[in-house]
């Protein structure tokens, strides 16, 4: 088999073999949005970002403490002027990634409405993947 005939096969083969990733479709976001238990508004007060590992920034880890500002739905009973603590993996896609969207790397002393559960320990998870902190619909 030539080289060209063998390298053609084997990015066949690689290209089959990858798992293929997608952006999610908006109503899936919108689902998920719907569906959560607790819809906050947050005004950040600190974040705290961990890397995956030393040299291994593919990924983080972002524990947000933040006081909700206003409460569109809660589960937990959160209200206006509590303080909250938001922990939730924020992977860094690669260049040329293609994937669903990753949840933003929030931002101290800004705004943002909130899709989250509340889980073990009191803290807060995102409910809606990349579209926790970004409206979709009304």
């Amino acid at each position: 088999m030539d080289m060209r005939k063998f390298l053609s096969l084997a990015g066949a083969v690689l290209a089959v073999a990858a798992p293929l990733r997608a952006e999610l479709a908006p109503e899936v976001y919108i689902e998920l949005q719907n569906k959560a238990a607790e819809v906050l508004e947050i005004r950040v007060d600190e974040v705290e970002s961990k890397p995956k590992g030393l040299l291994d920034r593919s990924s983080y880890t972002e524990t947000v403490k933040a006081t909700v500002t206003g409460v569109t739905r809660t589960l937990s009973g959160a209200k206006k002027g509590d303080a909250i603590t938001i922990i939730y993996h924020r992977p860094v896609p690669a260049k040329g990634w293609v994937g669903a969207s990753p949840p933003p790397q929030l931002k101290q002393g800004r705004a943002y409405t909130a899709w989250l559960a509340k889980g073990e320990g009191g803290t807060f998870s995102i409910s809606a993947r990349g579209m926790s902190f970004t409206r979709m619909a009304d």
